[in-house]
């Protein structure tokens, strides 16, 4: 199981979703608690625009998971719900980082990568290979981030 849920992470950040959802499908239906599962199908389905399909996960932990609430808010244009979990999770900016890039605000996703950064170098390097980022990959400023994280390429 351990395996099926890193490979289904990895298959998010490789845009792989139908292989994603399968895999974290399958170690949620052996364990349904099992760490993070959920939420690697429930960021599946919102990749592949099944978003009420998402939200439904998401709300299962919804504490746990506002980053993807947020998100999924953000890209079916509940506006001012993904604004006010974005300004509940100001100390929290790896979820602001995936709310804002919902919204298209790309200066308030990079600034919130950039405290993520100072925070914790790897995780703001892996979040640059998130899915839902996939709208900032063009900007120049992904490169400067990742050369400064030592992720050149």
């Amino acid at each position: 199981m351990d395996l099926r849920n890193v490979l289904s992470r990895i298959q998010l950040s490789a845009g792989q979703f139908d292989a994603a959802l399968a895999n974290c499908g399958r170690v949620v239906a052996e364990d349904p608690d099992f760490p993070f599962a959920e939420e690697y199908c429930a960021r599946a389905l919102a990749a592949k625009g099944r978003t009420d399909e998402a939200l439904a996960l998401f709300n299962k932990r919804p504490l746990y998971n506002e980053h993807g609430i947020g998100y999924v808010y953000a890209i079916t244009g509940r506006r001012a719900e993904a604004e006010l979990l974005a300004a509940r999770n100001a100390h929290l900016p790896n979820r602001q980082a995936l709310i804002y890039a919902g919204l298209g605000d790309k200066d308030r996703a990079f600034e919130a990568l950039e405290r993520l950064a100072l925070q914790n170098p790897r995780r703001a390097g892996a979040y640059l290979n998130y899915p839902e980022l996939t709208a900032l990959r063009g900007d120049p400023r992904v490169q400067t981030l990742r050369s400064r994280l030592g992720f050149d390429q």
